[in-house]
């Protein structure tokens, strides 16, 4: 899949690690696509307009393995008997040619778009807004729509964890849900036993910037979802940190009576799933709603 140059976004006042760039490339890309679809005889009155339909609608804000990111959007359909423009019909009033194979009662046709993608990959710069906070993990939700998860030994050396029973957390309790506000929305602090500090002593909270270190997407039905693992360590301080613990991994394994090691799964809240709006549990929308309004 050939793509464009990512967008570019900027922003200051955040936490993020000491390699990253003065403009950091996040993985949102835009590009025309043509895929090959069959296009329903109960459409054919209004081939275009059906095509994005039957095949596009629904796919929206969803992984799409086909297109190995997630569809943020798309404008401009056209449908013809080849990929590309050219031939191609642009509206439901211009004349739309499809294939028809074998016995099949549909016809087939190449269905062109331009569509914006998330398109995750290791490496790959993120930012978003902490919204929990443990002493193995802190979450983020990432351009106000996707999960995340940063495991402790990846955040900056300096941060330390303080318990809410620690003397050295008088005064820096939160009596309510903390919410915060960035570029993308409002981003609500989930409770938790304590809190993370920086090297200045401070209370960690708001915007923060990462890597993907690893990711993981998957479909069930019409369901997809999106797994997201991220790193605030520089560069060769991750290579460092992977081949210890790689090293580790090994000797366990060769351990005589040591159980078989399983691949370790990221912890539920780094997990985006994308469903339809009557998918949604009530709570989810009724939190949607209020962030919409707040």
């Amino acid at each position: 899949m050939n793509v464009d140059q990512p967008i570019q976004e900027t922003s200051s006042g955040v936490y993020q690690p000491p390699d990253i760039p003065a403009n950091p490339q996040y993985p949102f890309y835009s590009q025309t696509v043509s895929l090959y679809e069959p296009i329903y005889p109960i459409g054919w009155s209004q081939p275009v307009t059906n095509a994005e339909y039957q095949h596009l609608q629904h796919l929206k804000n969803k992984y799409v393995p086909s297109l190995r990111g997630v569809l943020m959007n798309y404008k401009n359909v056209a449908l013809g008997e080849n990929p590309g423009r050219k031939g191609a019909a642009a509206s439901d009033d211009d004349p739309s040619i499809l294939k028809s194979v074998n016995e099949y009662a549909v016809g087939f046709g190449w269905i062109t778009a331009e569509v914006d993608l998330f398109v995750p990959s290791r490496g790959a710069w993120m930012e978003g807004s902490i919204n929990l906070q443990t002493e193995g993990h802190i979450g983020v939700v990432c351009f106000g729509q996707f999960n995340a998860s940063i495991e402790a030994r990846r955040l900056p050396s300096a941060w330390k964890w303080v318990s809410n029973e620690d003397p050295e957390a008088h005064g820096m309790e939160e009596t309510a849900s903390v919410i915060t506000a960035d570029d993308h929305g409002v981003v609500r602090q989930i409770h938790s036993t304590g809190f993370w500090v920086d090297a200045n002593g401070k209370k960690v909270k708001g915007k923060i910037r990462f890597r993907i270190r690893n990711f993981d997407v998957g479909v069930s039905g019409e369901t997809s979802y999106l797994s997201l693992e991220g790193t605030m360590l520089d560069r060769e301080a991750e290579k460092a940190l992977v081949k210890e613990e790689a090293a580790t991994a090994a000797l366990r394994k060769g351990t005589k009576g040591a159980r078989k090691i399983q691949r370790r799964r990221a912890p539920e809240f780094a997990m985006t799933r994308f469903m339809d709006e009557e998918e949604k549990p009530a709570e989810a929308q009724s939190a949607e709603a209020e962030a919409a309004t707040a």
